[in-house]
């Protein structure tokens, strides 16, 4: 992964820093996503689609009931609140409940994918294109391609 630098003001500390943050080369889309699964199963892409599709429903009942739902070897998705505070349990009210959210937890194997994930500055006037980076001056670098999950 690629990351570049960027001056954000610390408003607790009254001064600037420099912090890390992830350079982003594009989204993969369902489709694609669906297109790559069913190269590496016996599923077709429209398969995997409706799968893809059938799944964003069925977690979102069980989430809407209160179930965190376990997705294997990726992690977990489960709804949270933002809540305001009180002093006593009665006035704790759902008009307390500013938002609900969902917040996923990765899985032991992917934690372990993104602490050994190599990391490299992006130069200024390089561009990702495809599995390539190229640099200000033309260079041509082939990115490391990640091997699908097991």
């Amino acid at each position: 992964m690629f990351y570049k630098t960027k001056k954000i003001r610390v408003a607790c500390a009254d001064k600037e820093m420099v912090v890390a943050i992830p350079v982003y080369s594009g989204r993969y889309t369902t489709e694609q996503l669906a297109t790559d699964i069913a190269y590496a199963s016996s599923l077709t892409k429209g398969d995997v689609v409706g799968i893809l599709s059938a799944l964003t429903k069925i977690a979102s009942q069980y989430i809407e009931n209160g179930h965190p739902v376990s997705l294997g070897r990726l992690g977990t998705i489960r709804a949270s609140l933002c809540v305001r505070g009180s002093d006593t349990a009665d006035e704790a009210t759902v008009e307390m409940i500013k938002r609900v959210k969902i917040l996923f937890a990765p899985s032991n194997e992917l934690r372990a994918v993104l602490r050994t994930m190599p990391l490299e500055r992006f130069k200024p006037g390089a561009c990702i294109i495809g599995g390539y980076a190229i640099s200000g001056s033309g260079e041509v670098t082939p990115l490391e391609q990640e091997e699908p999950l097991p």
